[in-house]
């Protein structure tokens, strides 16, 4: 297409450029909130300030604390975290609660087990564990494989050593992805339930 005019093609570059630019403008976003147990849950946050002021989330909070690890999850660009409520760790007895939250490598290998880099949501799950024949694998961040069921419709979590965490609630976004609250312990094969 040729102009005659260098007037016109000036007027035309300029209207062009200013249409195809429109789109780059707006650059805030939109901000997804969920309300669970009276916490409020905003995809503008990380997961570590979502649940910092959530009571039932104290012994993953202080987990979090450690630098390595909370650095692992932020070099992911997205993750899906099954994120355990207190009461997954208060189901233990004290003696191994106290040696599994004192030994930093063993915390972190069992938190990096319950992240899973994508976005994996609630529907995701449950349209491949169908038709996986109720059971799927999941790579998670420490490498290892995490096994998730569906038993009389609800989710369940699970390790080589049979043990399992029940999905109670789901969904809930980060800045990052997603997290989906779990009720119970799963441990990558490197870790051990005491």
């Amino acid at each position: 297409m040729q102009f005659r005019n260098p007037l016109i093609a000036l007027i035309f570059c300029f209207a062009f450029t200013t249409i195809t630019a429109q789109k780059y403008i707006n650059k805030s976003s939109s901000d997804v909130t969920s309300e669970w147990n009276n916490a409020t849950f905003s995809s503008t946050k990380t997961f570590a300030e979502n649940i910092e002021a959530v009571e039932s989330f104290s012994f993953l909070k202080g987990i979090l604390e450690d630098e390595a690890l909370s650095t692992a999850m932020a070099n992911e660009e997205m993750v899906t975290i099954f994120a355990p409520l207190n009461t997954s760790f208060e189901s233990l007895k004290k003696s191994d609660r106290k040696e599994l939250l004192a030994d930093r490598m063993r915390i972190s290998k069992t938190i990096k087990y319950l992240v899973v880099p994508g976005r994996v949501d609630l529907n995701s799950i449950k349209r491949a564990t169908y038709r996986g024949g109720s059971t799927m694998q999941l790579k998670t961040l420490s490498g290892e494989n995490l096994g998730i069921k569906l038993v009389d419709g609800k989710v369940y979590l699970f390790d080589a050593q049979n043990n399992t965490a029940e999905l109670t609630a789901s969904n809930f976004y980060h800045k990052s992805g997603l997290f989906h609250i779990i009720e119970g312990l799963v441990y990558p094969e490197a870790v051990e339930k005491k």
